[in-house]
């Protein structure tokens, strides 16, 4: 049987990837150098958030209105122990206050998601390139853009902006469990990197995530709960990368290629709607790229009939007619081939 095909994945061997520079740092490549990963890019003074404060949860209020309560302003220097925001006593509640945990200069870039930090003063700092390739471009203290080799995964939605990190698999709500890095307790070296969940956690642990300052979320699927905090910017301000489609769906068969990438770099693309992988297996292939395939047994199929659209399947018993597949949480139904997809 002859099916459409949709191509996931993609070993891109001229990808042009424009690496962001930070704010502060100088570019130390020129054009046409050949670079390795470690390659130092940048160079200068750069200001970290010393501490993340979720404040909408430690007052129990929503996160966009967090901002009412507050008793500093943005750019405002603080010392350990200042009142930074204050909820008065209610009839059956009693007055609650945010004190500061340390010195810094407030940041209210995130605040409309609950999030305020306070920024350590400027220290030295290091870019490093993430990739190996050839600098195509340099655009002063803006971007660098390098000529490289990766590997392209169309996903099914992205939810916020465009967001570019180290890559680290958690595999529970405590640990980061890596072969590279060994344990990392959320909380010391998550800020501003992409972080894979195997399954779907709930919001308290996503909001855990949030608070100390990960950049992007790769999940399989999408729950309602997590859809209803969804604004223009993600999920508190984090990028939301969904593999597969909507519902509760743990990571299983792409987890070959992200556990390839783990603590490497990887970027979520908004505009594209791909998840792009720095580091992958040297035995890894480009896939078909045709648009109709055979169909065969333990092909992955998207379904577009209407009680199952929008799951993934695996074909297990390929008749004249029609299909049995297995969707994800192990139910067997039959699909006919107009409703079928065959997916990469």
């Amino acid at each position: 049987m002859i099916l459409p095909y949709i191509n996931k994945t993609d070993i891109d061997k001229k990808f042009t990837l424009k690496r962001i520079i930070p704010f502060g740092l100088t570019v130390e490549v020129r054009k046409d150098d050949v670079i390795q990963s470690d390659t130092i890019l940048a160079t200068g003074t750069a200001s970290e958030s010393k501490e993340i404060i979720d404040v909408s949860t430690e007052l129990s209020v929503k996160p966009h209105i967090a901002k009412n309560y507050l008793k500093c302003l943005n750019g405002e220097r603080v010392s350990k122990g200042d009142i930074i925001a204050v909820k008065k006593k209610g009839v059956i509640t009693k007055e609650k206050s945010i004190f500061a945990p340390c010195s810094g200069v407030v940041n209210l870039a995130d605040i409309d998601s609950g999030i305020l930090k306070l920024m350590d003063v400027a220290k030295e700092t290091t870019l490093s390139a993430g990739v190996s390739g050839k600098v195509i471009s340099v655009i002063k203290n803006s971007n660098v853009d390098i000529l490289c080799r990766v590997n392209r995964i169309k996903v099914f939605k992205v939810f916020g902006r465009g967001v570019q990190g180290e890559m680290y698999i958690l595999s529970n709500a405590c640990k980061y469990e890596g072969k590279k890095k060994g344990d990392i307790e959320i909380g010391t070296n998550l800020k501003g990197s992409v972080v894979v969940l195997k399954s779907v956690f709930d919001l308290k642990f996503l909001r855990r995530l949030a608070t100390v300052g990960v950049s992007g979320v790769i999940l399989a699927g999408v729950t309602t709960k997590i859809t209803n905090e969804l604004s223009s910017d993600g999920l508190w301000g984090m990028t939301l990368c969904i593999l597969d489609a909507y519902g509760k769906i743990d990571i299983v068969e792409q987890m070959g290629y992200l556990e390839s990438n783990d603590g490497s770099l990887a970027l979520i693309d908004i505009e594209d709607k791909e998840l792009i992988l720095t580091n992958f297996k040297d035995d890894e292939k480009e896939t078909y790229s045709g648009f109709v395939k055979e169909l065969e047994n333990n092909d992955r199929l998207f379904l577009l009939n209407e009680e199952n659209y929008g799951n993934y399947a695996y074909a297990v018993d390929i008749r004249s007619d029609k299909c049995k597949v297995r969707l994800h949480n192990g139910r067997f139904v039959e699909v006919t081939y107009d409703n079928v997809v065959i997916v990469a």
